[in-house]
């Protein structure tokens, strides 16, 4: 069986996706070649030779995209004028597709209009819908109109199997389709084992200072993740001298200039720890570790916190928005505090109750459930399992999204 993984994007953690289905895939037997064909500027990034550079040997990586665009549209049409050329270039029996938002949708709308189909009939496609906006509350019409269009589009997408991971969306698209009731699942975002650290030492492995309290967020430091309330937040709110504001990742230009103009004062009294830089694994773990509580303050942000995944294997109380993944999954799994973000005073509020309370947080037992619905192996699992049945070998062993929460529900 040929396996082709078409993966152009690189950002945030997509290759993380790629590296534990090339982990996954390798050692199953009845595969005879497996391809993943990524962008030429990610195969030059930092994230690959993190992530993918150790399967060069046996495994071929081809470099061969270039998706540059200036709007969520022109980057849907050339992702799937990408995959055109790409199955094309190289047919294949099974198709991954880590990264499916926006091609998902425009994928849809072809396959409304007759002669539409790009995939062929006798490939197997699997594709990860990373966010699912359908499934949120409209702030306005245009935007009832657009998750309405963005609804309609995922469910005509041709996808043989559509693994959603945000439970949002999951469950919402479980509601309103009969269609993808039966072809979408929960796919677990995979969060990597964290090594048990304590914060001194996390510190000084970081060298920064050892005492006090820390808030923060680790990973792409932008409006997004909300660094730029955060921020504010920080600023206001009525702290201790030797309470510090850690953000450890790349910044966007806007974040960074911000910092630059409004914030530099924090930056020369050491209360504000800004790593603007690109950081592996190990240092994302201890940037974790060595935080009292970790912060992911996109209000308003569709989709999973993988971050905040993180903080609770690091076993560290998140501070969350009341909307969206962090407002429903924080407070069901007693994994720390939510406040109004949109509300600068609360989010301050907030800063100040969460910093004291983590003096005795501990993650919950549901949150240990979370945890291990969450792991590697059973993000593995999911990702895993078609391919099996096609390939007559057993079924792993996989914990659902729907089981978890009815023992959460019931414990």
């Amino acid at each position: 069986m040929r396996v082709l993984i078409f993966e152009p994007d690189h950002g945030g953690h997509r290759y993380t996706y790629v590296r534990h289905l090339l982990t996954g895939l390798k050692s199953l037997e009845g595969i005879d070649a497996i391809k993943v064909v990524i962008s030429r500027k990610g195969h030059a990034s930092d994230e690959y030779a993190e992530q993918l550079k150790a399967f060069e040997d046996g495994i071929e990586i081809l470099p061969e995209l270039e998706v540059n665009s200036s709007s969520p549209l022109d980057n849907a049409k050339q992702l799937l004028s990408a995959l055109r050329g790409t199955l094309a270039k190289h047919p294949t029996d099974h198709l991954y597709v880590p990264s499916a938002d926006g091609l998902s949708q425009v994928l849809g709308a072809r396959a409304m209009v007759p002669g539409g189909r790009v995939i062929p009939k006798d490939t197997v496609s699997e594709a990860v819908q990373h966010r699912g906006s359908f499934a949120y509350k409209p702030s306005d019409i245009t935007d009832k109109v657009k998750f309405a269009l963005s609804y309609k589009t995922i469910e005509k997408a041709p996808w043989t199997k559509l693994h959603f991971v945000d439970p949002i969306a999951y469950e919402g698209a479980k509601v309103l389709s009969k269609k993808l009731r039966e072809t979408c699942d929960m796919l677990a975002d995979p969060v990597d084992e964290v090594q048990s650290i304590n914060k001194k030492q996390a510190r000084k492995n970081l060298g920064i200072p050892q005492d006090g309290r820390y808030v923060g967020v680790a990973g792409a430091i932008n409006e997004r993740k909300g660094c730029d309330i955060l921020l504010a937040a920080f600023d206001m709110a009525k702290l201790k001298d030797n309470d510090r504001l850690l953000l450890a990742g790349k910044a966007s230009d806007n974040v960074r200039e911000l910092i630059k103009n409004k914030y530099q004062h924090h930056v020369e009294a050491g209360r504000l720890i800004f790593f603007d830089r690109y950081i592996s694994n190990d240092e994302l773990a201890w940037s974790l570790s060595a935080m009292d509580v970790v912060c992911p303050a996109g209000h308003g942000h569709i989709g999973l916190s993988n971050v905040a995944l993180r903080a609770l294997a690091a076993n560290r109380l998140i501070l969350g928005s009341t909307a969206g993944w962090t407002g429903r999954v924080v407070p069901a799994f007693g994994l720390g505090v939510v406040c109004d973000l949109s509300k600068p005073r609360d989010f301050a509020e907030g800063l100040e109750q969460s910093l004291d309370a983590a003096e005795w947080y501990k993650r919950t037992p549901a949150g240990n459930k979370l945890l291990e619905f969450h792991s590697q192996a059973n993000h593995i699992a999911g990702w895993t399992k078609l391919i099996r049945e096609r390939l007559g070998l057993p079924a792993p062993e996989i914990k659902t999204w729907d089981e978890l929460v009815e023992s959460v529900k019931h414990a």
